[in-house]
Order: structure tokens, then sequence, then C-alpha cells
């Protein structure tokens, strides 16, 4: 029976060892697959573009760098958000002199952003906003032998103008077409300049209702409006952008014109949205993974799963010990002697060896038989012995008086084994 239930235990024993080696090797496995896929996810992943060349820092033609440091040195406060839409910064507008300027929006991030946008111009409070209808796109190629980067320009179609007008509810109010070009001057004032020639086009605004709320800002020579504002809503609409690009801002009087168009927001503190130039704080996390600082902290990881790989593939374990070594007289003494010194009732052990030493000092009847000799020991030695012991001092429960009845019960047995010796048997001759 007991060989069985060793059997038994000892293939529970194997099975369960089996069982953690395998979820080791399973979850090694799941971890070098996430980690693969991460890296897959992030090197082939196309994020948004860093620069569409039309934003608030690009130095391209098309770009509004120059715009922008106009503006900060004309007394305006700049800032630049790449907060979502949806979601923006509230303490960019704790100011009231706060307006939101979305400067070309590129067309291909409004489909992706389109809730936000539409969000924002349906919500019920929002802050004044500077609307600048996109025109021109521009895509790098390959650069010069000398690094210069070179830049192709494109021109947006008319109706992804409009479906910027569309996003923001301003299609019932506001169209938008493209004529030839003329002299861009505004309204009662000396200011103009020639930013296109006759052959090329500007885009101009449309008023579809002639009580619109929309009031002109801008026109060129032949009266055509090329930027609005409406003091109720506080919007205020350029659909000419080549007016403030890095390109034709310092031609005649564009930045005059373009600081018109800023003033009529009557705020001071201008914070210039990057979000719709895919600037947007949505990069993925995968994405993020591949790239400096967080691809340093991806190598450690990487290093430390293969230091675990290699650890459970190469590192032996020693097998657990058998029951029966576990169930062995060293193994129950030891936790009988636990199990003593944990109680550490000195009393009652030294009680009972006065009580159990008179008889267990008797030589074995065993021994004396196998040595030849008739009878047993003095019937007087276990009142010698219980005399002896009752000799020493009270028993106070301490460790120390269990010690010394355990000396003078070894001093006894050395006594009665020398007294009561018995010689070996010999062979009769």
């Amino acid at each position: 029976m007991k060989q069985a239930t060793a059997k038994v235990s000892h293939r529970l024993r194997g099975a369960q060892g089996g069982m953690e080696g395998r979820f080791r090797l399973v979850l090694v496995v799941v971890m070098a697959g996430v980690t693969l896929f991460v890296l897959g996810r992030g090197l082939f992943e196309a994020p948004d573009a860093p620069d569409t060349f039309v934003n608030g820092t690009s130095t391209s033609p098309g770009g509004h760098r120059a715009l922008l440091h106009l503006l900060d040195e004309e007394g305006f406060t700049v800032t630049s958000s790449v907060d979502r839409l949806d979601v923006l910064n509230e303490n960019d507008f704790q100011d009231p002199e706060a307006a939101l300027a979305l400067l070309e929006p590129s067309p291909q991030f409004l489909d992706k952003y389109e809730s936000e946008v539409r969000g924002l111009f349906s919500r019920s409070w929002r802050p004044p906003l500077i609307l600048v209808l996109p025109k021109r796109h521009y895509h790098a190629l390959q650069s010069d032998e000398d690094g210069t980067l070179v830049l192709q320009e494109g021109i947006y179609s008319i109706d992804d103008s409009e479906r910027v007008l569309q996003l923001a509810g301003l299609g019932s109010e506001l169209g938008v077409r493209r004529v030839t070009g003329g002299d861009v001057i505004e309204p009662d004032s000396p200011y103009a300049t020639r930013i296109h020639d006759e052959s090329d086009e500007a885009q101009v605004l449309e008023f579809t209702s002639a009580a619109s709320p929309w009031r002109k800002l801008i026109t060129d020579s032949r009266n055509r409006t090329l930027a609005a504002v409406n003091p109720l809503t506080r919007v205020v609409v350029l659909a000419e952008p080549d007016l403030i690009s890095n390109r034709f801002l310092d031609q005649g009087d564009s930045a005059a014109l373009a600081r018109h168009v800023f003033e009529a927001s009557q705020c001071r503190h201008l914070v210039v949205d990057e979000a719709l130039h895919g600037m947007a704080t949505r990069a993925s996390l995968e994405y993020l993974a591949v790239r400096p600082p967080a691809l340093w902290a991806l190598l450690s990881v990487l290093l430390l799963l293969a230091l675990f790989a290699w650890r459970e593939a190469t590192v032996l374990r020693t097998q657990p010990a058998e029951v029966d070594a576990r169930r062995s007289r060293e193994f129950v003494i030891e936790g009988v002697a636990r199990l003593m010194l944990r109680a550490k009732d000195f009393r009652m052990a030294a009680q009972h060896l006065q009580q159990r030493a008179p008889l267990a000092l008797l030589p074995s009847r065993a021994h004396v038989h196998a040595a030849g000799v008739a009878g047993s020991t003095s019937a007087s030695l276990p009142g010698e012995v219980a005399e002896r012991l009752h000799q020493l001092p009270e028993n106070d429960g301490s460790e120390e008086h269990l010690i010394r009845v355990a000396r003078r019960v070894a001093e006894i047995r050395r006594e009665v084994s020398l007294s009561h010796h018995v010689p070996s048997a010999r062979k009769p001759g």
C-alpha cells in the first residue's frame, strides 16, 4: 500500500513539474509573439505626416512661420496647440481674449477628424475662430546632392475648400470660388498689394444671402471678398491663404492686410491649431515603441526576455525529494524537536524525564540473555536512580533545570553501563 501511494505521489509530482515547464514555455512564446506584433505594427504603420509644409512652424513657401513671427512682434501672444479639437486645453482659453486659428487645415486630415471639426463649430461655447481655407499643398521630392529639400507644389480642388466650410457649418452662409487675380485692398484703407498675376487665380468668398450677417474685411479691386467676419458668432474666414504665406507676406502691404484679418477677431492671444496638420497627440503605442526614446526601453525589455528564455532553457533544477525521504526517521525527529522547542514546556519535560529515567536505565533482558547471564538487574536500582534525581533542586520550569536533569541522567547512565557491563558470549569449548 505504501509503495502504491509513493508511486502515485511521484507521478503527480512529475505531472505537476511538466505542467509548470509547459506553462513557462507558453509564457515565453506569448511574450515573444506580442513583442514581434508591436515591432511589426510600429515599423510598417503609416503615421500622420510630421510636416505638411503649410503649418505654423514650416519655412516652406506655403508655411506660416513668418506670419506668426510678425504677429508676435505686433504684440500678439501666439501659442501652438496639438490637442484634439474635441479636447482642447481649457488653460489656453482662460484668457477671454484668446482665439483659435485654423490655418489651412489639410483636407487629408479633415476626414480623420471630421466629427471633431463639426463638434467644434456647433459647440455652445467655443472661443473666437479664425479659419483660413486651404489652397496649396506640397510634396517632398528627392533631395539634391547638396542636401536641399525639393518641394512639389499642387493646388487643391475647389471642392476641398468648400468641404471645409461645410464641416464648419458655414456652407449655408458662404461659398467659395476662384477668379483671376487682381489688386488686394482693404475697404476704406490705403493698403493694397498684388500677389497674383492676371493669369493666376485667387480664392474669394460669396455670400449666399443678401441679408447675411457677414461683413467684408478684405476685397480685391473688383470688390470680390477675400476675407469676411461675422460679428455675432465671432468667426473670421480668409479665403485666400496666399496673403499670409511665407512666399507672399513680404509683397506690398500683405503684412498689414494679414494683421488686419487677425485683429478682426478682437483677440490678442492666438492659439494656432496644428492637429489638422498631422501633429495631433494621437500617435499609437506601436508607433512610439519603435522610435527613441521608447525604443531603448523596448530593447531593454527584449534583452530581459531573452535572458529569461535562456535561463529557463539551460538551468537544471533539482528533483523534489521523495516522499519516503520526507517521512524518514530524521525528518520525524527533527519535526518533533521543533514542536517541543516551540512549546517550551520545560517543567513537563523535566518531570517526564525524571519519571521515565529509572526504568529506561535498566539493561535490556535481551542483552542479558545474549550474554548468557541469568536473571536481571538489581531491583533496588530504580529506587537509587529516583533518589539521586530527587536530590536535584526543585523543578522551577526553567530550561536550566531540564539541562541539569539531563546531565544527571547521563551520569547515571554511564555509571550503570560500567557497573552492569555484560561480557560478550563465548562459544563452549
